[in-house]
């Protein structure tokens, strides 16, 4: 069920039985904008560690566990254009507890806490003590993610993958620089825009009444907004040759990246035929990049294909022993080169679409998933149930496949290896 609160704050109800907790997530939408990147963790930081009714982590703490251990945290997300900080709050449905308390109610209270009364001092800037040590936290955190040697492929990838998107090109979270320039003030005025000029989507799904739950979120007067959040399919600009760049580490493992464009995109008519083509690719454990390149050649510790709908792009990695780098890069070509012929078996067919459907089935039982998935389709006004989704796999063709796959471009490689 859709309900407008006022302009740019859209609440989506999920009325259903199936979870024993009422789920929330409270969305801030806006454009990315990779200058902001620092700014908006550093929100998303201070948001889920105190406020001012709960002005410690140690407060916070017990809040929630007074909400028989509610679930609580923030993140920041990307979807296309879309740049996202989200609240999360998980609660237990009060008709399972011994007596009735209106937990739920409770939960949402809090939730007006977190969004509406930070710990502000003297009307300028986030509490000093706090701010600086989730600063100097996620300054720790960021320097770490580089001994993810993966990870950091990935990331290398990406810098020349978008050379020419310069809000694609970085990491979500920012740089420990970017982290390290944030100061309190400055924050506290990007706060204000936030929760004033963002749009706003909140998604509940649980077993609730839709217009109690419309009630007690009209209770939190959201002032009206522009519908600005950036378009969320993004169509990149991307390089018309191919990118190769490669580094040499003291490292145990050589980590390959490969970034294709393919140019399907979630709401595409094909999207349900590239969906199959990176299962039988690389993302399933019947994929060709599974038992060509890691069990039939044992050349691969892993090796699997990504795809993602809203970018057009699809992104090999793989960890290999740096001398057979060019052996793999072949054989990965040779597997690209298979299913563009039509060199796969109807079995393999079979196997990628129960292992989707599988997948697909299995996810429904997870609520954060559903809750992710309402977030992305909510935007193009698209929610499949399963049955047509399932039935969408099942059409699809060996000759779809094909054609997915002759769509596929190359358009860098990112190798890191190992010193001799």
């Amino acid at each position: 069920m859709h309900y407008q609160i006022t302009d740019g704050v859209d609440l989506n109800v999920f009325p259903t039985k199936q979870f024993k907790n009422v789920n929330i997530t409270v969305d801030f939408i806006t454009p990315i904008n990779c200058n902001n990147f620092g700014l908006r963790t550093m929100l998303a930081e201070m948001m889920e560690t105190s406020n001012a009714d709960f002005p410690n982590p140690s407060l916070l703490s017990k809040k929630l566990s007074s909400m028989y251990g509610a679930i609580f945290g923030t993140n920041v997300l990307k979807y296309g254009n879309q740049h996202v900080l989200r609240i999360i709050l998980s609660v237990v449905n009060e008709k399972y507890l011994p007596s009735y308390k209106s937990v739920l109610h409770a939960g949402i209270k809090f939730l007006h806490s977190v969004i509406f009364n930070p710990q502000i001092v003297a009307n300028r800037c986030f509490n000093q003590d706090i701010f600086k040590r989730q600063q100097n936290n996620m300054i720790s955190y960021l320097n770490s993610l580089n001994d993810d040697k993966q990870f950091y492929s990935t990331m290398q990838l990406r810098k020349i993958y978008y050379t020419n998107e310069k809000n694609h090109r970085g990491f979500l979270l920012g740089t420990p620089n970017q982290i390290q320039t944030v100061n309190s003030e400055e924050l506290y005025h990007y706060y204000l825009n936030t929760i004033n000029q963002n749009n706003i989507k909140i998604n509940v799904l649980g077993d609730v009444d839709a217009e109690e739950i419309l009630n007690q979120f009209k209770q939190f007067h959201f002032k009206p907004r522009r519908t600005n959040s950036g378009e969320i399919v993004f169509h990149p600009k991307l390089n018309h040759h191919i990118q190769n760049r490669s580094q040499i580490l003291n490292i145990n493992q050589g980590k390959l990246s490969i970034g294709y464009h393919l140019p399907v995109y979630l709401n595409d008519k094909y999207y349900y035929a590239a969906l199959m083509f990176n299962a039988l690719f690389g993302g399933t454990p019947q994929s060709k990049l599974f038992l060509n390149i890691r069990e039939k050649h044992s050349l691969a510790y892993y090796a699997d294909s990504i795809y993602n709908a809203l970018t057009g792009t699809l992104l090999v990695e793989s960890g290999i022993d740096a001398k057979n780098e060019k052996r793999v890069i072949k054989l990965i070509d040779q597997q690209l080169l298979d299913i563009q012929r039509g060199n796969f078996s109807d079995k393999m067919i079979r196997n990628a679409k129960a292992d989707l459907i599988n997948e697909k089935i299995s996810s429904l039982d997870d609520p954060k998933y559903l809750l992710e998935q309402y977030a992305i389709l909510s935007n193009i006004g698209k929610i499949p149930n399963i049955d047509r989704w399932c039935n969408q796999i099942n059409r699809i063709t060996k000759f779809d496949i094909m054609k997915i796959a002759q769509s596929l471009n190359l358009k860098a490689t990112f190798f890191l290896g190992k010193e001799d």
